[in-house]
């Protein structure tokens, strides 16, 4: 049996326009979603650890940080030797592992735009020799 365009290949299948159960689920509770927060609320206040931790988790979830990262001295060098100072640094216990971690992508980030421009470089030359030739 071959697939014929614009038939579907399932049609006693799910009707179009069908809710998923989700969706009615939601629209059902929509008319008690008020009473629902407040029940919530009441069990969290009255110390329903994890009614409150439902609450914090989905009402005020964690802000990222916006911590700067660290300035480190030394970091020069080629691009794995800046790594091998930033992986040195974390087990020395100089910086957090987060702090180098965000650290590791920049340099990785960079190293990728380095090989980049390298590649375009190398490409416009081609393009040169090329025309050159002909």
């Amino acid at each position: 049996m071959t697939f014929k365009k614009g038939r579907s290949g399932n049609p006693q299948g799910r009707p179009r326009g069908v809710k998923d159960r989700r969706v009615l689920f939601a629209e059902m509770l929509d008319n008690h979603k008020d009473t629902l927060f407040n029940k919530a609320l009441e069990l969290a206040l009255a110390g329903n650890e994890q009614m409150l931790k439902l609450l914090l988790d989905r009402i005020l979830p964690a802000k990222p940080r916006d911590n700067p990262l660290p300035e480190i001295e030394g970091l020069d060098g080629n691009i794995v030797k800046q790594c091998n100072k930033v992986m040195s640094l974390i087990a020395m216990g100089t910086i957090t592992p987060d702090e180098g971690n965000s650290l590791l992508f920049a340099l990785t980030t960079k190293m990728r735009l380095v090989e980049l421009n390298d590649l375009f470089d190398k490409l416009e030359e081609l393009k040169k020799m090329i025309k050159r030739n002909s």
